[in-house]
């Protein structure tokens, strides 16, 4: 999907692309959130909430890397600055904090699945589905997963299988 300009000049963002944003400033909002000002490379200005990355230490005046994620059926377009840490596509060791049991709502039925609970570098716990009768041994606190993406600053991630391992 694209999302052209109200002025077009056959100059669009395309999702999946990454794009240099400018960060223009802060803006307060009514809705009590902060949010980033930033230009594209066309001239248009988009908002970003700030609070998904204030650890990335973003200031006005810097130029952002984000890629658009997704563009929505009233041209509204999602913004995802890069990580300063990480990488799609990369294997990464990741804090263990532990495994879970969920339960998930089939039918009539409850079916228990076990989710990995891991930490990012910035303390977010992440969780990750792991498959039926699969175990994780941490090593030295820490287990190794790919990164697929992100989403509002947090690594989308997947348990590396052992031919996976960086």
């Amino acid at each position: 999907m694209t999302a052209p300009a109200w002025y077009n000049d056959g100059k669009k963002l395309f999702e999946g692309e990454t794009y240099a944003f400018d960060f223009i400033k802060l803006v307060p909002l009514s809705d009590h959130m902060n949010y980033m000002l930033m230009e594209d490379p066309y001239g248009i200005r988009h908002l970003v909430p700030y609070e998904f990355y204030l650890r990335y230490n973003l200031q006005p005046g810097d130029v952002v890397h984000c890629r658009v994620d997704k563009i929505n059926c009233t041209g509204r377009v999602y913004l995802e600055p890069a990580h300063p840490q990480y990488q799609t596509g990369s294997v990464e060791r990741f804090s263990y904090v532990g495994i879970s049991q969920e339960k998930q709502k089939d039918g009539d039925n409850d079916t228990e699945y076990s989710v990995l609970v891991v930490a990012d570098i910035f303390g977010n716990e992440i969780r990750v589905d792991m498959p039926a009768g699969y175990s994780v041994e941490p090593v030295n606190g820490s287990v190794l997963c790919k990164i697929e993406g992100f989403k509002k600053g947090k690594p989308l991630l997947s348990l590396s299988l052992p031919d996976q391992e960086a």
